[in-house]
């Protein structure tokens, strides 16, 4: 009688939850700063690459999908859209330039990278966070 009750007390427990999900389901709670801190991170690494030469191309590629992380967890904001495109762009022509072989420094396009990161950085400081990080349960 008692692998009777155990076998009911597991079959409750792997019943998929109504409502509210139990805290052994949970995910854990990350804020949205936080996210967004982290995916800096993850840019500011990637540029540190493409300076050194390090795999820039792999590198170009690890900042574009962080920088459509950030576009897809913040509200709809031009300002922020427009950095990242900029930053992205400025990152890509430093690296077709490594690429072609020029071991010019290319001052112009590390300063537009330099302020497209200030400028992604200064907007990300307001951002409100989408409907997909509130989903996901950035506050």
């Amino acid at each position: 009688m008692a692998v009777g009750m155990a076998g009911t007390t597991m079959a409750r427990t792997a019943e998929p939850a109504v409502g509210n999900v139990g805290p052994a389901v949970r995910m854990p709670q990350r804020s949205f700063g936080a996210v967004t801190h982290d995916l800096l991170g993850l840019i500011e690494q990637a540029i540190a690459r493409i300076e050194h030469g390090e795999g820039a191309e792999a590198a170009l590629r690890e900042m574009g999908a962080s920088l459509l992380e950030i576009k897809a967890m913040v509200e709809r904001d031009p300002g922020i859209r427009m950095a990242a495109d900029d930053l992205y762009e400025a990152a890509a022509a430093l690296v077709a330039g490594k690429s072609a072989g020029s071991d010019l420094v290319d001052v112009r396009r590390w300063r537009l990278l330099k302020e497209a990161g200030f400028r992604l950085c200064a907007r990300l400081a307001s951002a409100q966070p989408s409907e997909k990080a509130r989903i996901m349960g950035l506050i």
